[in-house]
């Protein structure tokens, strides 16, 4: 912990409130699910909120390999709507 920075929302949130990041991602992704579902969000979108959270919580902890997993999900989701269209 850096005592020049006592109001770093990341040490306050992460490691004071919830304790662990991937905790934290996983009860970010709840919630943003759950805000999505009672928003009627399409699906798509619910999943484009949750890549993109999971990936600034990444991109804070300079996390690699769950880079290759983001990157996978997202090629994933891009590509199942394009084979529909292609088969038809």
């Amino acid at each position: 912990m850096n005592q020049d920075l006592f109001l770093d929302f990341w040490d306050i949130f992460v490691n004071e409130i919830v304790g662990d990041v991937i905790i934290f991602v996983i009860l970010g992704i709840a919630l943003i699910t759950i805000f999505a579902i009672k928003g009627k969000i399409p699906t798509s979108v619910a999943y484009m909120l949750d890549i993109l959270f999971v990936s600034i919580v990444v991109a804070h902890t300079a996390n690699n390999t769950m880079w290759i997993f983001i990157i996978t999900i997202i090629g994933v989701i891009a590509y199942y709507p394009l084979s529909k269209f292609i088969r038809r």
